[in-house]
């Protein structure tokens, strides 16, 4: 809103002179000052207003394979001081800045053991680098918006239960992924006296949206590019519990729920008793699958128990789960260096595994595989010139071991070639020896690092 107002004075032409000046901008009265001081013929003094730049920036250089990478610090909630960002020119290109800041692909952990170099605010407002990138959200409990220049919505959520409107509800909207639908949330809100909560910058794709109190809990609500409001109805939550069993003796058991009509997933481990109890399950179908636990490690291991359940409103499911008891299977895979790891499949028969050549047609194999007809290895030990891993309790029969190799260097190719190696599996363990083949890159090679090793992800078992 602008103002006109006809102010006197005494020492100007005329006497008076009409002023402008907007109620809404908080530096009117400084404006009108200078406006007067012209009038009379003075001098006007620098009085426009003025931001201060921050001190510092949490953004830096650190050099890394020649070159450098801008990145972002931050502290990983499991891994501490951490820094993510993307390798740039110098000087970088608007792109490379870019994609350092929406689209990272470096993490460095204990940034400052790279040499980490600070950017100041004064260079960092002539890069364009904003005081957050939109994915610090994931770490630090804030919304995550679209990358820089992708358009949003806002979302409408209103949480209900038996017909009438929740406040204090928890709501979560997100991406779900993978079989299980996991929900990665990128924004959290809490729903309000009238049951709703407002995501005012949502992005405008296929988003999922989930809501709980302490009693009570929704499916997972798939929410349409196009769609700007959805009721997110609340239902009693229920329990499964039982006892896990090998060969009649109880053991730790990892029990994971999967839902098959909107269910949100669940994961418990029992205790040594074999006792196990699963809280807080939206009521509905859920397919159950039952672990053991590799007591070196304490990672899942073994054949899984598969079974499937209805959870009623409210209601206690229990069902007693025995696991399979069989043999050992060790693995050793003579490797390049110490980044370099391979994954390892387990296929019951020998026909279907023998059509995947690469990485890709492996995955995709083993995705369309019962469950039931395959394992993967989840634990290896690296020490530089051989990868260790192997699978528990494997029932006897003929298998397919097929393996591709890994590693942690940028640009890996994702067509890997697959070895593999027949097995008969009878009551005594077995061990097999592959060399794996160098892995395939479309950029250049990370230098070795020492360490223990992960292997690449894996698709989940359905």
């Amino acid at each position: 809103m602008t103002t006109m107002a006809k102010t006197r004075f005494p020492d100007t032409p005329g006497g008076s002179i009409p002023i402008a000046f907007s109620a809404f901008c908080p530096c009117g009265g400084t404006m009108m000052l200078a406006m007067v001081e012209a009038a009379r013929g003075r001098a006007v003094p620098d009085v426009a207003p003025r931001r201060e730049a921050p001190a510092s920036t949490r953004w830096s250089w650190i050099p890394a394979d020649g070159r450098r990478a801008l990145v972002f610090h931050y502290v990983d909630r499991s891994a501490g001081p951490s820094a993510k960002g993307a390798l740039v020119d110098d000087p970088p290109t608007e792109q490379q800045i870019r994609n350092a800041i929406d689209h990272p692909d470096r993490t460095f952990r204990e940034p400052a053991r790279f040499g980490a170099i600070a950017i100041g605010a004064a260079e960092a407002l002539r890069l364009g680098l904003p005081k957050d990138p939109p994915w610090i959200g994931f770490y630090e409990n804030k919304p995550v918006p679209p990358a820089r220049g992708e358009p949003s919505r806002e979302i409408t959520a209103v949480v209900t239960r038996k017909g009438k409107v929740v406040a204090g509800a928890e709501v979560r909207i997100g991406h779900a992924v993978g079989p299980a639908r996991e929900l990665i949330a990128l924004d959290t809100r809490v729903s309000d006296a009238e049951g709703r909560c407002v995501f005012p910058l949502a992005e405008v794709t296929a988003l999922a949206i989930v809501a709980a109190t302490a009693t009570a809990g929704s499916k997972i609500i798939d929410v349409p590019g196009e769609r700007d409001f959805v009721e997110v109805p609340l239902l009693e939550l229920g329990a499964l519990e039982g006892r896990v069993t090998k060969q009649g003796v109880p053991v730790v058991g990892s029990v994971s729920l999967t839902g098959r009509d909107g269910g949100v997933h669940r994961v418990r481990r029992g205790d040594a008793t074999g006792a196990y109890r699963v809280d807080a399950i939206v009521p509905g179908e859920y397919d159950v699958c039952v672990e053991g636990i590799d007591p070196s490690n304490h990672m899942t291991a073994g054949t899984p128990t598969y079974d499937r359940i209805v959870v009623p409103d409210g209601g206690i499911v229990r069902r007693d789960f025995a696991i399979v008891a069989g043999t050992r299977v060790d693995v050793v895979l003579r490797v390049e260096h110490d980044t370099h790891n391979g994954r390892a499949y387990l296929i019951a028969g020998e026909v279907a595994a023998q059509a995947a050549q690469t990485s890709t047609e492996l995955n995709a194999l083993v995705k369309s595989l019962d469950p039931r007809a395959w394992q993967s290895s989840n634990s290896s030990r690296n020490d530089g010139t051989q990868m260790t891993t192997q699978f528990l309790d494997v029932a006897p029969g003929v298998y397919t071991l097929c393996v591709y190799p890994g590693d942690y260097a940028p640009n890996r190719h994702p067509e890997q070639p697959v070895v593999r190696a027949r097995i008969v599996l009878g009551a005594e363990p077995a061990r097999v020896e592959l060399v794996l083949p160098p892995v395939r890159r479309s950029g250049p090679a990370e230098p070795a690092r020492r360490g223990p090793t992960k292997p690449p992800p894996i698709p989940p078992k359905r």
